[in-house]
């Protein structure tokens, strides 16, 4: 919470995906300052205003970075807080933002192409990236001091997983009637989040990023909002099982939570399963 408004400034990744979308609107609602790295920029604001996102709100708290997840330099650019924080903080270095949401995969078809490694490519572009923030001596950059959030930290990372990718030293998080479709018709995508998370946490144990926490909704679905007081989450240690999961609450859940809440508490450091 280091911003001048004293809220948290954001970058977020797969900003056009149903959770990470229904996260961004809320927090470009209730005015916090974010940054989004997307493909086609025409396509995230038609989804926000279609969302309610008014243009003035658009304008004022979004920027927008026209690249690919998989380009380095795109996506230290969206790192970067938003310039009108930039111009509010007095300080000889550029500030990072102090909160990465991630929701970057692969939309899964049975019949279509699948982009097997997209979970990994970006999460080793976004270690990559902040890398390239770590010494002002060696960074591509041309910054003269290294880059840090406004309270002089490393970002705090939030990423989406999913359930269904436990050890076999940890207790399940499926039910017994999800287990064979979750282990057979999702084992590719499955295969791309295990990487995804243990390049996330190389992040983190290099210090590269000030701490985690790791969604792990059940079964995504498009159904209506609920609300997160109908939302159960646990940890690897106890997950919380079930069988859906709305993406819209899912998005409530990472704003309220993490966004809202101090990541410093409850959940930090923890892999989080959520679903009704």
């Amino acid at each position: 919470m280091s911003t001048t408004n004293s809220k948290s400034s954001i970058a977020v990744f797969g900003a056009t995906g149903g959770c990470t979308a229904a996260a961004l609107v809320l927090a470009l609602n209730n005015k916090y300052y974010c940054t989004a790295l997307v493909r086609t920029p025409s396509k995230l604001t038609s989804l926000l205003l279609s969302r309610g996102v008014s243009q003035s709100t658009i304008d004022t708290y979004l920027h927008v970075v026209h690249g690919d997840a998989r380009d380095v330099k795109a996506v230290q650019t969206a790192l970067l807080a938003h310039p009108s924080l930039q111009g509010r903080i007095s300080t000889d270095r550029p500030i990072l933002v102090d909160r990465i949401v991630s929701g970057i995969g692969s939309t899964v078809s049975l019949t279509g192409p699948f982009d097997g490694k997209i979970c990994r490519d970006a999460a080793q572009t976004l270690q990559q990236a902040l890398a390239g923030f770590s010494d002002s001596s060696t960074n591509e950059t041309g910054w003269s001091s290294i880059p840090k959030t406004a309270g002089g930290k490393r970002p705090y990372l939030i990423y989406i997983s999913t359930t269904g990718i436990t050890t076999p030293s940890e207790p399940k998080d499926l039910t017994r009637l999800a287990t064979p479709f979750y282990h057979y018709a999702l084992a590719k995508p499955h295969k791309d989040k295990r990487v995804m998370e243990a390049i996330h946490a190389e992040t983190v144990s290099q210090g590269l990023a000030d701490g985690f926490t790791a969604v792990r909704p059940s079964f995504l679905t498009d159904g209506k909002e609920w609300g997160v007081n109908r939302v159960r989450a646990g940890t690897v240690r106890k997950p919380a099982i079930g069988y859906t999961i709305s993406r819209l609450d899912v998005g409530r859940w990472i704003f309220e939570k993490l966004i809202v809440e101090d990541h410093e508490g409850h959940w930090a450091g923890e892999k989080v399963t959520i679903t009704y």
